[in-house]
């Protein structure tokens, strides 16, 4: 027994021993800015000789400090042979053999000032999905009926990413959200769209300073709910209004089937009387007036009868509201079956009469008393 004890304790000690030894291994790292430092410490960061001409690396590029007026713009990678072989927006020293004897050449660019954005954004009563990949991750890179944004700026400026999130998704540690958000838009209500901008590795300009950005969506300040940024990139989630005229009674109402369902929209009446139109979830035929709803003035007040609303499964359901402006008002509604209608004492599963044993913990106490006896017998 000893013995093994023995081994295992020798086992340990050359595990440790490999792991220290692979990460005390050195590599020589020439860094090249404004002059050039030779350095050959190994440290997952490495600090030049004077911060307004020099840099730190590490895992960010919020960790390089830039010479004054300036921002880290890229990272250029040079080989033992004086070849480019790439350019980086960040570096993190761990000593692996790519960066044996490698030249990192760092730019300097002028901070980004301004940012002009002009979105598409879907309408009121459409709808947004994200489908799943084989792992059961949501693919947001396939996310259907996302923003259509172009930039207008002086700057190469590279769109990594654009699309729907929900904002109670947000990690803060992690900076990221776990969540797209999946359903469909209302008229009238916000929604947020996450826009990943990157300086493409150019070596002009950056993202340095994020509180002297303007940036402006169809001509307007923005309405930001978060900004993510680092020198070479910047995440921005913007508050998006759907447009469209508010539902401002009924919206998100449960009704019962036999009842009737009262939505009171905010838009004149005249704009519903000629060519108004009514829908319920994507069903391209407009209702039947009187049959399947009626309406009166007050601002616009839309019934959906009670015969129709027995027509329509349980569940969450979409109303939307075409008026003869093409302006659309849109809400959601949930249809129940009445409970009194529902037969209970029927369905009722019949239980044994409790007896006030519990079996089961007679059993456990059994199974205590036996481990017992039997280390008892061992001794």
């Amino acid at each position: 027994m000893k013995n093994i004890k023995y081994l295992l304790v020798f086992v340990l000690f050359m595990i440790i021993f490999g792991v220290t030894n692979v990460y005390a291994e050195e590599y020589t790292i020439t860094i090249d800015a404004n002059g050039g430092i030779e350095g050959s410490e190994f440290k997952s960061t490495i600090v030049l000789a004077e911060e307004e001409n020099y840099a730190v690396s590490g895992y960010n590029e919020d960790f390089l400090k830039a010479p004054e007026g300036k921002g880290f713009a890229a990272i250029e990678l040079i080989n033992k042979n004086g070849e480019i072989v790439g350019l980086a927006d960040s570096v993190l020293l761990w000593g692996a053999d790519f960066y044996d004897n490698m030249t990192l050449k760092f730019y300097w660019g002028d901070p980004v000032s301004d940012i002009s954005l002009n979105m598409e954004y879907p309408n009121a009563g459409e709808s947004t999905d994200t489908p799943v990949d084989e792992y059961g991750y949501y693919d947001t890179m396939e996310q259907t009926n996302k923003p259509n944004v172009t930039i207008d700026s002086e700057y190469d400026i590279v769109i990594d990413y654009v699309g729907w999130v929900d904002i109670n998704s947000y990690e803060e540690e992690y900076e990221y959200y776990d969540m797209p958000y999946i359903g469909t838009f209302e008229s009238s209500k916000t929604y947020y769209a996450l826009v990943d901008l990157h300086n493409g590795n150019n070596k002009d300009f950056s993202f340095a300073d994020i509180n002297s950005l303007n940036i402006k969506v169809n001509g307007e300040e923005a309405s930001i709910y978060k900004i993510v940024a680092y020198s070479t990139s910047v995440s921005l989630t913007l508050e998006v209004k759907i447009a469209g005229y508010e539902v401002i009674e009924g919206a998100e109402q449960v009704v019962t089937v036999g009842e009737e369902a009262e939505f009171e929209i905010d838009a004149d009446y005249n704009l519903f009387l000629d060519g108004g139109e009514v829908y319920v979830d994507d069903n391209d035929t407009p209702l039947e007036a009187n049959a399947d709803y009626t309406s009166r003035a007050g601002s616009t007040i839309i019934t959906l009868t009670s015969d129709y609303i027995s027509t329509l499964s349980e569940g969450e359901h979409t109303l939307k509201v075409v008026f003869n402006d093409d302006n659309v008002a849109t809400t959601s509604f949930t249809v129940t079956k009445d409970s009194s209608s529902e037969e209970t004492s029927n369905d009722v599963e019949e239980l044994p009469p409790q007896t006030g044993i519990d079996n089961s913990k007679n059993v456990s106490l059994v199974i205590i008393i036996l481990m017992l006896l039997l280390n008892i017998i061992k001794f």
